[in-house]
């Protein structure tokens, strides 16, 4: 289906919404006139969001609603999903764009990352999700208000293993089990679950931001540059919304051949995929992973 044609007049609520991939889907969506409401921690970097589709797009200036959130403070999301409703009075699209990568070698890390990592990348979404679908259900618990999509932005990494990011892989496989259970189990309503899977996409604070092996520690590595391996915040966002709009149960997304092709052998053929991660070596992959 063209998104053009699905997103308009719907309400959707992107969760991570303040830099990166969220920031890249708040503005593409406005192109649909979509209604949109957007979340994340810092309100400042929200506000900026705002004022940029605005400007843009003038005729989003009653369309857009910032609602803060802390996804990991989980006894706040229940206030949280009660103040993004009342803001349309319905949410079509729900948008889960959360998560920090990892940059650590896998015998290295405290345990207390391994805990912060999953509770921010798979246990915060599915707390979250699982609030919003109880209060969506009508009364007589048969079917929801309206239909509803819940689009979970995942990664390659939830597919294959990654390199130097063991905690991150882990949390990532268990954020799309979670999700891919909760499409099976909700099939006989009117719920689509859509999960998408970006490979390298360029966002500099993704990589800064990203958790290490000890806990309070931050990755601090810059990407200044956009490599041929890395899509675009903007490409990224095209292609999530394409995949929502068809309403595709899985997808995996990377500019590059290379990536496509172990994600498929890492699934398909595990022997080959050790073969061949053997065969290019570590270090090359450590490099591709962009490790300090």
């Amino acid at each position: 289906m063209n998104e053009d044609e699905y997103f308009k007049e719907k309400v959707v609520w992107i969760v991570g919404a303040s830099t990166g991939i969220g920031e890249a889907l708040s503005k593409h969506l406005s192109l649909y006139s979509a209604k949109i409401i957007i979340s994340a921690r810092r309100v400042e970097e929200l506000s900026r969001v705002k004022s940029e589709i605005i400007e843009k797009y003038p005729s989003m200036k009653n369309k857009v609603e910032i609602v803060p959130c802390d996804i990991t403070n989980h006894q706040s999301l229940s206030k949280i999903i009660d103040k993004s409703l009342s803001c349309y009075g319905k949410i079509d699209v729900v948008i889960l764009n959360v998560g920090r990568s990892q940059r650590s070698g896998w015998c290295d890390i405290d345990e207390q990352v391994d805990l912060e990592c999953f509770n921010l990348n798979a246990l915060s979404p599915t707390i979250l999700t699982r609030l919003f679908i109880k209060k969506y259900l009508r009364e007589d618990g048969v079917d929801f208000m309206n239909p509803i999509q819940i689009v979970v932005v995942s990664s390659v990494c939830g597919v294959m293993p990654a390199v130097l990011s063991p905690s991150y892989t882990a949390s990532k496989h268990a954020l799309m089990g979670y999700f891919r259970l909760l499409g099976v189990e909700y099939s006989d309503k009117s719920l689509n679950v859509t999960i998408v899977c970006p490979s390298l996409t360029f966002s500099p604070n993704n990589v800064m931001n990203a958790f290490t092996n000890k806990t309070g520690e931050i990755n601090g590595e810059t990407l200044t540059n956009i490599t041929d391996k890395h899509m675009t915040a903007e490409r990224c966002a095209e292609a999530i919304c394409q995949s929502a709009a068809n309403k595709c149960n899985e997808v995996w997304l990377s500019k590059t051949f290379d990536i496509l092709f172990l994600t498929y052998l890492s699934v398909y053929f595990p022997y080959l995929f050790l073969r061949t991660i053997k065969f290019i070596g570590i270090q090359k992959l450590r490099k591709i992973r962009g490790s300090k």
